[in-house]
């Protein structure tokens, strides 16, 4: 059964929010589980493949570039080695 979505109610130039299937930008959201959703996701997915929003979180920040400044460790510890 496809995902059942609403409209977060925001416009340009409020930031909008990643899919947690595809990761393009959405205004919409899942409402029980409070993660994004895409329209383009939400027909050929089925709810029980949402992932968990602190997963979602999770993942978003893995993707997301860190800012200017921050030290990625993993990455200094590669090439320190």
């Amino acid at each position: 059964m496809p995902i059942t979505i609403v409209h977060d109610g925001s416009s340009f130039p409020e930031p909008a929010e990643n899919c947690c299937f595809c990761f393009g930008l959405t205004r919409h959201w899942h409402r029980r589980s409070d993660v994004a959703v895409g329209e383009q996701c939400a027909p050929v997915r089925k709810v029980k493949e949402i992932p968990t929003k602190q997963d979602w979180l999770a993942s978003v920040r893995a993707r997301t570039p860190r800012r200017v400044g921050e030290i990625d460790m993993a990455y200094i510890k590669r090439i320190a080695s």
